[in-house]
């Protein structure tokens, strides 16, 4: 009995960091779709951006504006995930934004995310960017 006990809790515990590791993708293919009002499902109320881009305001709705910036200057935005890693609350991903900017020059973000997920929603990141064009 004790078997099935611990392969019930290796199943739940799986599906638990499936479910984390979607909503994290989910959190950054708005870059992609440009629906930032799904945001408001994905992310608490009292979310906090720990690495904000300068003028980005705070919470979920600086994260809304964040995206409409950056879809407002980039077209055809696609995102990779190459990896993510969970682990308690926090997923690790790591992201490969591709774009192009409104003259056609191709643009690549590589992004690093701690993501802390609590009661299904997203409460905080911390991050890092590496930026080329051309």
């Amino acid at each position: 009995m004790q078997s099935v006990r611990v392969a019930i809790t290796s199943y739940a515990a799986a599906v638990l960091i499936d479910a984390m590791k979607e909503l994290v993708r989910r959190s950054y293919q708005v870059y992609a779709t440009g629906d930032v009002d799904d945001l408001d499902a994905i992310m608490a109320d009292e979310y906090v951006d720990h690495n904000p881009v300068p003028g980005q305001g705070a919470g979920r709705d600086g994260v809304k504006a964040k995206v409409a910036a950056t879809r407002a200057g980039l077209r055809d935005v696609e995102m990779t995930f190459q990896d993510q890693l969970a682990e308690g609350d926090k997923v690790a991903s790591r992201i490969t934004m591709r774009a192009c900017d409104p003259s056609g020059t191709p643009v690549t973000a590589r992004l690093i995310a701690i993501t802390q997920i609590t009661g299904g929603r997203i409460v905080a990141e911390w991050g890092a960017a590496d930026i080329q064009t051309g």
